[in-house]
């Protein structure tokens, strides 16, 4: 038998179901006049998370939107005429181009190249309570305007266990940014959250959710493993059904994600971001972002360093199936006066690569090799290696891989897989005698643009098994091996 709170939990669904149908297809078209075009920076990478505003003859904003992983966008406009077209980012210098002139109907391309600079961000956060009703949505939030987005679904197990999905807090998150008006102003940012809880059969219900917003959405059980999802509604499709995974037969984690740069608000590329104790690390990619996953829950020491700058530690407590984000500030050091030391002394990881490097197996780099190619990103650099096949995807994204087949079905990291991986072979990757890909399930791919040139000292790849040294040889290194040696102070 169905109960009545069963059976209101359905209706419910379906009602919504069909509103979303019905306003989709009584929508109205946008105007006709369009402009496209991409963001790029002066390496030619696409730079996502652009907001992007599209300014009348009077200086009005007549619409917005934020670029995609792919650094595209598209602004619409009701009515022909001439406008300019502003950006903003973090970390880059405002711009806002010459006027593009848009006859009825048109549509005009527009390629941003952007630079960077001393941007500072003024961030502040809310938290807000989702207070979706069974027949209707009412708003709780700082303005009084009226936000039309909804997003609704359920949250769904692999397995019927007594975890269930039912009061399970799922939460939706999202950036709004506000527009300077003067010059000079600072870009401004409101980070927002929203609760609710699921009902029976896992049903939830977000409603005055904003459109041209990427969504993050996540379920939080205590004790199983949560995907995340991410949604963005538009203002002719301000709807949405997103269902939310979790795998009670996983240990829920968390992630650390976040930005470095400088006590002068620039961006840092290649900074070293530790879990000692869980022996968690990665780096810091051109924009300073950086992410680092399966965390188990609890009290830890986090690590950052860098070439030239402090070190800078902090205790953060991670809680199951949550994302901690903080902004890391490194303070530059003073420079010392050269001394000129002359020394045949090689530390213990030189001498063994020098090792390696007379056997022969295998391709390698010394400094005086990386220097012949300036700072370009290791990218670029591992590229020119026989049998290695890059594979480039989405905001800046690039990993190493080979041509050979891959072995298995392993399923590929959520976030890399938004950024366009593939199923190919990935070669592992070392640095400074850490492993940090070694082909495991969901385990984040390494970007070889998180590093450039300049940060190695040494580089070691072997193409396959038979190349491979023991210490670096495993079964599934079957795809090549890189090995990386970072500069150190």
């Amino acid at each position: 038998m169905i109960s009545e709170d069963q059976r209101a939990s359905r209706m419910a669904l379906r009602t919504l179901s069909l509103l979303a149908t019905a306003l989709l297809i009584s929508a109205p078209l946008a105007g006709a006049q369009t402009i496209r075009g991409s963001i790029v920076d002066r390496n030619d990478h696409s730079i996502s998370g652009v907001l992007v505003v599209l300014l009348d003859s009077s200086g009005t904003v007549v619409a917005r939107t934020l670029a995609g992983d792919d650094g595209q966008y598209l602004l619409r406009t009701t009515s022909p005429g001439a406008y300019r077209v502003r950006t903003l980012r973090i970390g880059f210098s405002p711009l806002i181009s010459p006027v593009i002139t848009i006859g009825e109907g048109e549509t005009r391309t527009h390629r941003v190249l952007l630079d960077q600079a001393r941007v500072q961000l003024v961030s502040v956060t809310t938290t807000v309570k989702s207070s979706c009703g069974r027949q209707s949505c009412t708003r709780r939030t700082l303005s009084n305007d009226t936000l039309p987005g909804r997003i609704f679904g359920r949250v769904r197990s692999g397995k019927m266990d007594s975890v269930g999905t039912r009061g399970i807090s799922v939460s939706a998150t999202w950036n709004s940014f506000s527009v300077p008006t003067s010059r000079g102003a600072q870009l401004s940012v409101t980070e927002h959250e929203a609760v609710t809880t699921s009902t029976d059969f896992g049903v939830y219900r977000f409603c005055s959710l904003p459109t041209e917003s990427e969504i993050m959405l996540r379920a939080q059980p205590a004790r199983a493993r949560a995907f995340p999802a991410t949604a963005r509604l538009t203002e002719r499709e301000p709807f949405a059904a997103v269902s939310l995974l979790i795998d009670t037969g996983q240990i829920a984690t968390a992630a650390l994600t976040g930005r470095v740069t400088s006590d002068e608000s620039i961006a840092l590329r290649g900074v070293e971001i530790t879990i000692p104790e869980l022996a968690l690390s990665t780096r810091s990619d051109s924009s300073g972002r950086f992410r680092i996953t399966d965390i188990r829950p609890g009290n830890y020491e986090v690590v950052a360093r860098n070439v030239g700058y402090g070190i800078m530690t902090a205790k953060i407590e991670f809680t199951p199936n949550h994302d901690e984000e903080r902004r890391i500030v490194l303070k530059r050091l003073p420079v010392l006066e050269e001394v000129e030391i002359n020394s045949t002394y090689l530390d213990s990881r030189l001498r063994d690569f020098e090792t390696r490097r007379k056997i022969g197996n295998g391709r390698f780099y010394t400094r005086d090799d990386l220097e012949k190619v300036g700072g370009r990103p290791l990218a670029a650099v591992i590229a020119t290696v026989s049998g290695v096949r890059m594979a480039v995807g989405a905001g800046n994204s690039s990993w190493i891989a080979s041509s050979r087949v891959p072995s298995g079905n392993k399923p590929l990291d959520d976030q890399d897989v938004r950024h366009g991986a593939r199923k190919l072979c990935y070669a592992h990757v070392y640095i400074d005698g850490r492993i940090v890909y070694g082909g495991g399930d969901r385990e984040p791919l390494f970007n070889a643009n998180s590093l450039n040139a300049d940060d190695i000292e040494v580089m070691e790849y072997y193409a396959g098994p038979g190349q491979t040294p023991a210490q670096y040889s495993n079964l599934g290194a079957v795809c090549g091996v890189l090995v990386i040696w970072t500069r150190r102070l």
